[in-house]
């Protein structure tokens, strides 16, 4: 076995996006890095995550952090025992992510051979974002146009979205950072947000999609084991 990878999303209140958008987001990043370094195999994705700032609304799904955390704990350990080279986590909820970063140091300093990789998709998107668009999005609206075109991308109905150019899009971008408060309120919750327009672009999210897989795939190829650095 060369690399196993397994995607891990939530199930909660997206405004017009499905409720599993973050683990549909999470499976179609898989899907495409496996294509590109091949001997890799896509295990079933963790469905459920820790949405504490979605559960004002009824159709949001939360685990308890310490439930979630010995959950994927124990996945990681059963593929660790078919010795891959590799383990890909790639993480498309931001509220996983504090820990799936402890998580994957832990087993990082206890897997032997095996090299441990945490990929969380929107610390990587916001990096792209201002790396190579100049837009300085710390604080991505939930299931807005930037989400809503990483999903369209993905191959997910979006009911009445309007697609615009790539151009329109980081205007739109640059527009709400400049007149958005941002995600300031710690802990925040769904509502402090305000519902985003029905807009996508496939263009900005292929372009971003390109260039994350393309950057975790350079970053595996070169990975050497012990430099823990989370994508």
């Amino acid at each position: 076995m060369e690399t196993l990878i397994l995607p891990i999303g939530s199930y909660e209140y997206h405004w017009s996006l499905p409720s599993n958008t973050d683990t549909l987001i999470a499976l179609c990043v898989a899907r495409k890095i496996a294509e590109k370094i091949g001997k890799a195999t896509i295990y079933p994705p963790v469905n459920y995550g820790v949405s504490l700032e979605h559960v004002e609304r009824t159709e949001t799904v939360s685990i308890d952090p310490e439930i979630f955390l010995a959950y994927v704990r124990n996945i990681v350990l059963s593929m660790l025992k078919l010795k891959p080279k590799r383990i890909i986590l790639i993480n498309g909820h931001g509220g996983n992510k504090g820990l799936l970063t402890t998580l994957t140091m832990e087993l990082q300093y206890t897997s032997n051979s095996t090299d441990i990789v945490l990929l969380d998709i929107w610390s990587a998107i916001k990096k792209i974002l201002d790396k190579y668009f100049g837009v300085k999005a710390e604080d991505l609206i939930h299931g807005g146009l930037i989400e809503s075109s990483v999903a369209a991308v993905c191959n997910m109905e979006l009911k009445e979205f309007k697609d615009i150019t790539l151009e329109e899009a980081i205007k739109v971008i640059t527009a709400k950072k400049l007149k958005s408060k941002g995600l300031t309120i710690r802990p925040w919750s769904i509502k402090n947000l305000e519902e985003p327009s029905k807009i996508c672009s496939k263009e900005l999210g292929e372009r971003i999609l390109e260039v994350l897989v393309s950057e975790v795939v350079d970053e595996i190829k070169h990975r050497m084991k012990g430099k823990i650095k989370p994508l």
